[in-house]
């Protein structure tokens, strides 16, 4: 069966984990299903009661062998609740079954595999690179010159700065001695912590500053998409860090975005000012158009897991293209990229883009991820920028 040692590694930690750590009954149950499964066979009832309550089970335990598979689906039910929210593989125990049916999440599947790979994907964008310098010696030029949301970049020579967004580390004195790398979902710069440290002044005492960061997974796929799709030395690409950029550094240059809405840093304001904000309480996603503002927040609920991502793109006077990949969760840029960088999804979106009175425009869409090979995007709409960039744009 297709992901049996992952089948049985789920297998074990549903067994140890605090929902089952006093149903003794359950763990064995479940694990007895589990195994009878992965080697195909459908035991009966007398067949459970014997193997799992003992060589001669009392007959009273036969009738209740239904009783305890009833417990046991309310026992998984629990468990996905909380501590199973986000596993790859699902348990389920159907009605009229003696047998477990797995449910693959191929969102957190793929993301395991995404995490798995993350050290080498930024060598393998510079090898994709150098490769491509190779390769242009016999090509005039790639294919994304000729692709709307990137030829300005090769028409006009600017420089290309990359900005990766980045997450803001801090220390904590951990409850054992000593200090501990520790991350806060509303603390994404040194500014945010300091706002914190502020309101709560006794938490100074267990807070160090630093000037760690990390990329996440989107972050990291991101640059390796652009990196490779782009490079080749038609190019002149730089990367830096969300939390590294000044206004200094993007005068002169195209500028890609790609990261998280709370790693924006600096250009927050600027995505404001277009009509993209993001609000980190509730997750929403606030698009203004021309004449409403739409709200639109992340969804999940373990098998299902929306996003709502945001393409924009605005021209200045002097020919320099800004472009902004942003989204919530991992899967909402990693599965936009994806898309984005498939020729016939570029054209999807050029069509719409063109029924505007401007090159410049914005866009939100819609990922969801639920059981399948792949994620599900929908352009739900897009609008022209009508804001004078050239005034807040440097």
């Amino acid at each position: 069966m297709k992901h049996t040692n992952k089948i049985k590694t789920y297998c074990s930690k549903i067994i140890e984990s605090h929902c089952f750590a006093k149903s003794v009954v359950n763990k064995e149950l479940l694990r007895y299903l589990v195994d009878n499964t992965l080697a195909g066979n459908t035991p009966t009832e007398l067949q459970i009661a014997y193997d799992v309550f003992g060589k001669n089970p009392d007959p009273d335990k036969d009738h209740n062998v239904r009783i305890y598979i009833l417990n046991l689906r309310k026992k998984l039910q629990a468990y996905y609740e909380k501590e199973g929210l986000n596993d790859e593989i699902k348990f389920e125990i159907p009605k009229g079954s003696y047998q477990v049916t797995f449910h693959y999440n191929q969102l957190e599947l793929f993301k395991s595999s995404l995490y798995r790979k993350a050290p080498v994907i930024l060598i393998v964008s510079l090898i994709l690179c150098i490769s491509g310098v190779i390769l242009s010696l016999n090509s005039s030029s790639p294919p994304a010159a000729k692709q709307f949301l990137w030829k300005e970049l090769y028409k006009h020579k600017h420089p290309v700065l990359i900005v990766v967004g980045d997450h803001y580390f801090f220390r904590l004195k951990s409850p054992l001695g000593g200090l501990a790398l520790s991350r806060h979902t509303n603390i994404n710069s040194l500014d945010d912590l300091n706002e914190r440290m502020d309101e709560n002044p006794t938490s100074k005492e267990d807070i160090v500053i630093t000037t760690q960061t990390f990329i996440d997974r989107q972050s990291n796929f991101g640059l390796y998409k652009i990196a490779s799709s782009l490079g080749g030395g038609f190019l002149n690409m730089k990367m830096k860090y969300a939390s590294e950029v000044t206004w200094e550094d993007v005068k002169g240059h195209h500028v890609i975005f790609v990261g998280s809405y709370k790693a924006l840093r600096i250009f927050k304001p600027v995505m404001k000012k277009i009509g993209i904000s993001f609000e980190l309480e509730n997750y929403t996603t606030h698009y203004t158009t021309n004449d409403s503002i739409i709200d639109l927040k992340t969804e999940s609920d373990g098998y299902l897991t929306a996003d709502y991502t945001t393409i924009s793109r605005f021209v200045t006077s002097d020919d320099r293209s800004v472009i902004t990949f942003l989204s919530n969760r991992e899967i909402g840029n990693i599965a936009t990229l994806k898309f984005i960088f498939d020729a016939a999804n570029l054209e999807d979106l050029e069509e719409k883009v063109d029924e505007l009175s401007t090159d410049n425009f914005k866009s939100i869409i819609k990922i969801i991820g639920k059981e399948t090979t792949d994620f599900k995007i929908d352009i739900l709409r897009v609008d022209p920028i009508n804001t004078d960039v050239d005034k807040f744009w440097p």
